[in-house]
């Protein structure tokens, strides 16, 4: 049997009871077992209080950890030089400057993905360009070969 460590038993902590001991030789021991039965139900609903407390602190470090990691990504994305190449061939490409007018600013959620292997790689991004006239979308792909930067292959403005 497992029991917590006020002595008792886990499968009476679970069912709800309380289990008291009656002896004939008490003058009132109904009084005894009602006065013991109410101090259970209330340590129990500090139990309850205190695994509800558990629950809320376990939710909150959950979502401070799925926060970080998702900051913590867009962070990288957006530190990257691949990131950043893009975005300074957007802010010279003619088409994207046509449809948006003068650029304000950029989507603060960057998709795509970055990837590099031994200096050679090959990135992708969806970034949301915000413009005087109108926001759009523009999609890029870029490549890094051995010992050199990062390279536009394709800028298309997404309608």
């Amino acid at each position: 049997m497992l029991f917590n460590k006020k002595n008792q038993r886990t499968g009476d902590r679970l069912a709800g009871t309380a289990v008291v001991k009656l002896t004939e030789d008490s003058k009132h021991s109904e009084d005894e077992a009602i006065e013991k039965y109410n101090a259970y139900i209330g340590q129990q609903k500090d139990d309850g209080a205190s695994c509800l407390k558990i629950i809320v602190i376990i939710i909150a470090i959950g979502i401070l950890f799925f926060c970080t990691l998702f900051f913590g990504i867009i962070s990288l994305i957006k530190s990257s030089s691949a990131y950043k190449e893009a975005i300074y061939q957007i802010q010279n490409n003619e088409k994207v400057l046509e449809q948006t007018g003068n650029i304000e600013g950029y989507g603060f959620f960057p998709t795509g993905s970055v990837s590099t292997n031994n200096g050679v790689g090959n990135a992708e991004f969806v970034i949301k360009v915000k413009g005087s006239n109108k926001d759009v979308y523009v999609h890029t792909v870029l490549s890094k070969f051995l010992g050199s930067k990062w390279r536009i292959v394709s800028l298309e403005v997404l309608e």
